[in-house]
């Protein structure tokens, strides 16, 4: 097979695995006490997104251009990336004390899984994406994700379980980074502050950009925390988690491309390459999003067994997050980073946030689940309209 179809296979999996367990768990926890690990999930999701995911787009470029030249500057960019994570796993843990502190987190189940911010330390996603080795991956997606799934299903019974759960989650993502690694070759060998501090500099636009564009995909929720109960918590976070899952889809696709659109970059074929993929993949979004907009219905009913209302606004949001998420990923990965203008991301990102913040308590407060959910909705509408409009006003580099 194809690495495209491994990559489309591997998405599948880290869709509907995960996915799969939330029937098991919101059945048998019950959805208040679901809630608990939602609430240390999201904040473990922050973390992780600000001092490691933050840094994918950044290495899958650094290490894809660093194969065409010598062994020695690849040595120093693997040094400087490892320096990189390591510190940023001491900086994860600090933080993800202290915001535990803040929030009503369930103590044990917290401590618990923060043992899986030792997954920064072996994260080279980046790896296999420079290389498109999928096939790997998507085996080792399959057998842990596979594990996983059967464990919570033998283990997780009822609320009292929660612990189990906990634990269960936590040494799943703990393998599921070290794998990666273990099947990478890749060693680290020795850290320095000053190969962190290098890194940092170098990929400061990308650190900005993803860390305001992740601070609306996270914080809503601590906000829906603060002023929902705990079962509105869980509903929003299952919304949020199907909206993901099938999102993942077309950006997997177009973050496949992505790699060639900084291949055709510097050629005069370039804009053509562009054209035809708009052409391609407009059709594609529009098709997936009315599909999706068909099927929430069904989903949630499979998804959360206990009895609750599918509201129209649920299939809205879904549907439309999906197309203008897909949209805002498509520019940033085919124009903004082949011509170095990461700079559009960021300040598209930075006007989402504050559009969020300006209405978000306002909405909550009024509209409660729904007003959360379009606030979050307007925030990425208004990413993708001022993406657009500054492709075509600043020049690139």
């Amino acid at each position: 097979m194809s690495q495209k179809v491994y990559a489309l296979l591997l998405n599948g999996i880290n869709i509907l695995l995960p996915v799969l367990t939330v029937p098991i768990v919101t059945s048998r926890l019950g959805l208040e006490v679901y809630a608990d690990f939602v609430i240390s999930n999201v904040l473990y999701q922050l973390i992780i997104s600000v001092t490691s995911s933050a840094s994918l787009n950044f290495f899958i470029r650094e290490f894809g251009r660093a194969e065409s030249k010598d062994g020695d500057h690849q040595k120093i960019l693997l040094t400087n990336i490892f320096s990189f994570q390591f510190y940023s796993f001491v900086l994860a843990l600090i933080i993800y004390i202290f915001l535990g502190l803040f929030f009503d987190v369930y103590f044990w189940g917290h401590v618990i899984f923060g043992l899986s911010l030792l997954s920064i330390l072996f994260n080279v996603e980046w790896f296999f994406y420079a290389r498109q080795d999928f096939k790997t991956i998507f085996i080792r997606a399959l057998v842990i994700r596979g594990v996983t799934l059967g464990l919570i299903f033998l283990f997780v019974k009822k609320s009292d379980d929660i612990d189990i759960y906990f634990i269960i989650m936590s040494v799943s993502v703990i393998l599921y980074s070290y794998a990666g690694y273990h099947f990478s070759k890749l060693r680290i060998k020795k850290v320095y502050l000053s190969g962190y501090l290098l890194a940092f500099k170098n990929m400061k636009y990308f650190f900005f950009g993803s860390i305001v564009g992740i601070f609306y995909q996270f914080v809503d929720q601590l906000i829906v925390a603060m002023f929902s109960s705990k079962e509105s918590l869980s509903i929003y976070n299952i919304i949020k988690q199907i909206t993901n899952g099938l999102t993942t889809l077309p950006v997997t696709l177009i973050k496949y491309n992505m790699p060639a659109a900084i291949r055709e970059y510097r050629t005069s074929g370039y804009h053509m390459f562009i054209k035809r993929s708009i052409l391609f993949f407009l059709p594609l979004l529009t098709l997936i999003s009315f599909t999706s907009f068909m099927l929430v219905d069904y989903i949630i009913s499979f998804l959360v067994r206990e009895k609750i209302e599918v509201l129209l606004d649920y299939k809205i949001f879904i549907s439309l997050m999906i197309f203008f998420t897909s949209c805002a990923v498509f520019v940033d990965s085919h124009i903004s980073i082949p011509s170095d203008r990461e700079r559009i991301t960021v300040t598209a990102n930075i006007s989402a946030v504050i559009v969020m913040l300006v209405v978000i308590f306002n909405f909550i407060q009024t509209n409660g689940l729904v007003g959360a959910l379009y606030s979050l909705l307007l925030a990425e509408m208004t990413c993708v309209l001022i993406m657009v409009l500054m492709v075509f006003t600043i020049k690139s580099r």
